[in-house]
């Protein structure tokens, strides 16, 4: 752990733990200040919700894929600097859209912040095998998993609770700016990572998409499996943020704290599954078959989650947090939610670590936004299924059900990976046999 508090990865640490703070922070606040303070009706709140989670998700449909040549042409550590820069100004904005409550500048600006994210995702986990040894690889993406998740949790909570002070939209503008303003600071200080890739850009983003999607990530089997497992981590994630709320107040009748330490209990959770992963596996990314276990075992307690919301019925209202916390079933669900969270961290990680390791360096930042292309989809398909399936009167417990299924699928999937020599033989063999043809691949 000697690198931890070094130039080659504290920097990077704080200057995207901030980042992380900052995009969750001003999602929340600029969500609770629409249900709280600019009287929308419930109907209007519901469609506001969706439109700023889809804003923020689009930049990585649209600009991954440029994010991932730019950071593969160009030495990282300035283009790293230039988009915390970015974020600054961004911010010192939101300030004046807090301040006069515009919500049309603040969903413009929320928008330009998951441009910013989308950027900065490539290269900052294509920073990490560049300043990190092999064996530092699995515990550095330990740190920025955990950093990222305890990141959206603080930005969640402290981004609800500050609006709703007097003078609240000025003190969100001061914290997002100093925010935003260490985190430019702490990039200053990231080493040079030179380009490794000579290609000219494609700005034709549809193509490079394209391009990225079948050839960096699909022809490599260690990638393409890497890329699908940490996909259906993310889908699940999304969904059981998204769904938690509406099991907690029809099946448990817990209102909004209950909720609320729902959510803690799930970020804390995958910090310490992301820890346990490194343990688990002594800092190495080759994977075990007690490994795969546990991404079964995150399968087995959303079952019996899927079970508990078939079965219980229907609370007609809210039941006191007292005589709540008084029941085993609150430390039942409470239970299952811990666990399938450490479960998911152990299984996150170590694939994020295994794909950085795997990827060739000069296509490395391309082949991690062809992840957060693959994420961004499914996480959109998913909550698109689920709010179709609430439509049709399917209920959520087919929903957790759908995620365990996805999960064991995931499991399966990922069991070849504990064999990564046969497989990178056969993706050998498969080049060897493309360059015999005549045909070119981007290697």
């Amino acid at each position: 752990m000697g690198f931890l508090f070094s130039k080659r990865f504290m920097p990077l640490f704080i200057a995207q733990f901030f980042g992380a703070v900052n995009d969750n922070f001003l999602k929340n606040a600029m969500l609770i200040m629409v249900t709280y303070q600019l009287g929308k009706t419930e109907s209007q709140i519901g469609g506001i919700s969706n439109l700023a989670a889809g804003l923020f998700i689009l930049p990585y449909f649209l600009f991954s894929s440029l994010a991932g040549q730019l950071a593969d042409k160009f030495d990282k550590a300035p283009f790293c600097r230039l988009i915390k820069l970015w974020e600054v100004f961004l911010m010192i904005a939101a300030w004046a859209g807090f301040a006069f409550q515009n919500l049309p500048f603040l969903m413009m600006i929320l928008f330009f912040m998951g441009a910013q994210s989308t950027f900065f995702s490539p290269a900052k986990y294509a920073l990490l095998p560049t300043h990190l040894k092999e064996d530092e690889l699995l515990a550095g993406n330990v740190w920025i998993g955990g950093g990222t998740y305890l990141a959206i949790l603080c930005g969640v909570i402290s981004g609800g609770l500050v609006i709703t002070l007097p003078c609240g939209g000025l003190f969100c503008g001061i914290l997002l700016t100093a925010m935003a303003v260490i985190g430019y600071l702490a990039a200053l200080k990231i080493p040079a990572a030179p380009p490794v890739c000579r290609e000219k850009l494609d700005w034709n983003i549809f193509r490079q998409t394209w391009r990225i999607m079948v050839v960096d990530v699909w022809r490599d089997p260690v990638i393409r499996r890497c890329v699908y497992s940490v996909t259906v981590f993310w889908l699940a994630g999304s969904l059981y943020i998204t769904q938690m709320p509406l099991f907690t107040k029809l099946k448990l009748g817990g209102n909004e704290m209950i909720c609320t330490s729902f959510f803690v209990l799930f970020s804390v959770g995958v910090g310490i599954g992301a820890g346990i992963s490194n343990w688990l596996l002594r800092g190495s990314v080759k994977l075990t078959k007690s490994y795969i276990c546990c991404i079964a075992g995150m399968g087995v307690f959303t079952l019996d989650i899927a079970y508990l919301a078939m079965t219980l019925p229907a609370q007609p209202h809210l039941i006191a947090t007292q005589e709540l916390l008084k029941t085993f079933l609150f430390y039942r669900v409470a239970f299952d939610l811990l666990m399938t969270a450490i479960c998911g961290g152990i299984w996150s990680v170590p694939l994020q670590a295994l794909m950085q390791k795997s990827a060739p360096k000069e296509i490395l930042s391309r082949v991690i936004a062809g992840n957060n292309i693959a994420n961004s989809f499914y996480m959109a398909t998913g909550a698109i299924v689920s709010a179709i399936f609430l439509k049709l009167g399917i209920g959520v417990g087919w929903i957790f059900t759908g995620i365990a299924a996805a999960v064991f699928i995931a499991a399966w999937f990922t069991i070849p990976l504990t064999n990564q020599s046969r497989l990178q033989i056969e993706n050998g063999q498969e080049r060897m046999k493309t360059d015999e043809n005549g045909q070119s691949i981007c290697w």
